[in-house]
């Protein structure tokens, strides 16, 4: 207690009293209070993580908040007016209404607003310009009946009022896997569902990883998830065969550098995400540095493809599988006979299977390889996460090429693998480019592939999708 004296009598004033401020005891509750929000916050934050998969899995009004929350901090007059005119920069048109809501979602969630669009802009200006011409927009009842001409495996689903459905479905897979896709298309189009006004739209999704045939000239637009592409080769084989297991097959004519397989490439396809591939796992470690990596380059795989000397697989371990050029090791070998077992009697004399890699294994090698199978390969975007230089060769254009540079995140090689030992010994005699490029496919890696960019990249795709389409209640 301490004592203040007076003229009349002494005064005795408790010490609490003079710590909480002589008559404000709500400023101590209030910090009380305060301390327990805390408290709940970080354990709602250990208990629930932001950036696990099941968590956006089964949050059904996370865009929905998140919509409502970011509004505030989104400026109409300033925001939205730049994005208008860069697009219309960009691409000639003026944006959709509905993109507003899209570039919103978009500058919250960090992801891409300008650029790695030109691709879906250049799939969907054919039928911008058969409605310009026509002066009406498509109609979904017809969507259906394209699509089945198109693929044999596929899922159809609505969205109405908020709502996804499943409409319409023909899938070569178990019922289980069956749930897994369908799980998995829910979460890509969260946002689509929760967009408002609500939509009024069919979306028909191919499931075939490998390119779909355009059945005729006015087959309406679907989403699939490869395309065929420009070759890059001087002299691509022409000796090919064709197994039941893959539709990818090579050009059967003399090559032209302006040629393209044109019954792949008109393909009515518009690029999404692999629906087995929405969560890019990370490396489990991130491996030793990049100098301290043996002289090597690896790859692993099976036997899917084509027939022997044919497939770019078998050529890759036929021709190359353990040779050593420019001081580099080649280390290419197959862990196991799948789909066609014939295969394996058409293996040369004395080759045996390769042991499989884990990632520890797989990051002692400076160089990976990465070459298609029966249609693209799904590894790829993780493999950008090595710390390893990737060598890429690939016939097949995704919804995130145009995202990503050759020599500035890969290295690009040949579908005949015919400038493979250049590349090799362009990237040895060039050390200080190796660090470079695998850094810049580390970043691109963890910014392309997060699962909201992903979620961002075909919100956009939908709603300009949509935008070519009369509602189905018309």
């Amino acid at each position: 207690m301490a004592v203040i004296s007076s003229s009349s009598r002494p005064v005795r004033i408790p010490l609490r009293s003079r710590n909480r401020g002589h008559g404000f005891p709500w400023i101590s509750l209030a910090g009380r209070w305060l301390g327990y929000a805390v408290l709940i916050c970080v354990v709602i934050s250990l208990c629930y993580p932001t950036e696990t998969y099941d968590t956006y899995m089964t949050v059904s009004d996370e865009v929905s908040f998140r919509l409502q929350g970011y509004t505030e901090a989104y400026s109409e007059t300033t925001d939205w007016s730049f994005f208008q005119n860069d697009f219309k920069h960009r691409f000639g048109r003026l944006p959709p209404a509905s993109l507003q809501q899209w570039h919103r979602y978009a500058r919250y969630h960090g992801c891409l607003e300008m650029d790695g669009y030109q691709t879906l802009h250049d799939d969907l200006e054919p039928y911008r310009r058969q409605k310009r011409q026509k002066h009406r927009r498509y109609y979904y009842e017809k969507v259906i009946s394209s699509g089945i001409h198109q693929t044999d495996n596929y899922m159809v689903f609505q969205v109405k009022n908020h709502i996804l459905t499943v409409i319409a479905q023909k899938c070569a897979f178990d019922e289980a896997s069956i749930a897994v896709i369908e799980k998995n298309f829910r979460w890509m189009l969260t946002p689509v569902v929760q967009h408002t006004p609500p939509l009024d739209a069919i979306f028909f999704f191919d499931l075939h990883d490998n390119p779909t045939r355009k059945s005729n000239p006015d087959s309406l637009p679907i989403f699939g998830t490869c395309r065929m592409t420009y070759w890059t080769d001087d002299q691509p084989t022409t000796t090919i065969t064709t197994d039941e297991y893959s539709k990818a097959t090579q050009l059967r004519q003399p090559f032209h550098p302006d040629f393209m397989d044109t019954s792949y490439e008109s393909s009515s396809v518009l690029l999404v995400p692999y629906y087995w591939a929405l969560d890019v796992s990370l490396f489990s470690s991130s491996g030793p540095a990049f100098t301290q990596r043996q002289d090597a380059i690896v790859w692993r795989g099976v036997t899917t493809g084509q027939e022997w000397g044919v497939s770019p697989r078998f050529q890759l371990v036929d021709e190359y599988g353990q040779k050593k050029e420019s001081g580099v090791q080649l280390d290419f070998g197959f862990t196991g006979v799948v789909q066609n077992t014939s295969a394996a009697h058409t293996l040369p004399p004395g080759t045996t299977l390769a042991p499989h890699m884990n990632d520890a294994q797989t990051q002692q090698y400076k160089y990976i390889m990465d070459v298609d199978g029966n249609a693209f390969t799904s590894r790829f975007p993780r493999l950008l996460q090595s710390g390893s230089l990737l060598f890429k060769s690939t016939r097949f254009r995704e919804w995130y090429t145009e995202r990503l540079q050759p020599y500035k995140h890969y290295v690009p090689v040949n579908y005949n693998l015919s400038d493979l030992v250049e590349k090799l010994t362009w990237a040895h005699e060039h050390p200080q480019m190796a660090p470079r490029i695998v850094q810049n496919a580390d970043t691109a890696s963890k910014q392309f592939f997060r699962r909201k960019e992903m979620q961002c990249y075909v919100y956009r795709m939908m709603l300009e999708y949509n935008d070519l389409f009369e509602p189905t209640t018309k």
